[in-house]
């Protein structure tokens, strides 16, 4: 089975949210965020997302 990869662009408030929800309906997907803060970043890890400064590296690693 492959696991699908979702990445969210701006891991702010509402980024966040999206990504514990995603999280909480147990999809079993690959989470990918980023963020310009080191805060907002230490946020997404936490709700289970790889995080990243680098957007292009995360639409890559995306699935289409």
């Amino acid at each position: 089975m492959t696991v699908r990869s979702v990445a969210v662009i701006g891991a702010g408030t509402i980024g966040r949210a999206i990504l514990r929800g995603l999280v909480r309906s147990g999809t079993g997907l690959r989470l990918i965020a980023t963020a310009r803060s080191e805060a907002s970043l230490e946020e997404a890890r936490r709700a289970g997302a790889e995080a990243s400064r680098d957007n292009a590296w995360a639409v890559r690693e995306a699935d289409s």
